[in-house]
């Protein structure tokens, strides 16, 4: 019998394997100007992209204005991924104060950095965003500088 998984440099199930990851938008939307107004005043632009955990592809599946993903939006994410054939097994994303809030809607903490996902009760492992909190930790020594031992202190430059 033909295989046709020996033709391809992946096994096409381990493909369906995927993380919800938080994406930066961009802000300079295209929009007419007429509509660019109302927009200037939005603050958040929450938005998710699926990801292949073994194999390169992402989709975009969540974007909206000045709102916080909640507990019932992000299952309600994965219960559609599932329907079509995706196991979400991950989900990435920085440690801000909203989405802190959602680990706390989840459960997550530190001593149980998963939650249960709402279709085959396997972990959906939680990680952070190394890249975005890397910047931030280069932000905040730059911006305040910071104490080495008890006495001594390493700030910027005046």
């Amino acid at each position: 019998m033909f295989d046709l998984r020996k033709k391809f440099p992946f096994d096409p199930l381990q493909s369906l394997r995927a993380n919800i990851r938080r994406d930066e938008c961009d802000k300079d939307l295209r929009v007419p100007q007429r509509k660019r107004r109302s927009l200037e005043t939005i603050k958040q632009r929450p938005s998710r992209k699926a990801h292949g955990l073994f194999s390169n592809w992402h989709q975009p599946i969540f974007f909206d204005f000045d709102t916080q993903l909640r507990k019932g939006t992000l299952i309600n994410l994965i219960k559609r991924l599932h329907s079509v054939g995706f196991e979400v097994r991950a989900m990435t994303c920085d440690l801000g104060s909203g989405n802190q809030a959602l680990f706390n809607e989840l459960g997550v903490s530190i001593e149980r950095s998963f939650f249960l996902n709402p279709v085959d009760k396997e972990p959906v492992y939680v990680f952070s965003d190394a890249p975005h909190d890397l910047k931030l930790i280069r932000n905040h020594l730059i911006d305040d500088g910071f104490i080495v031992e008890k006495r001594d202190e390493a700030n910027k430059k005046s």
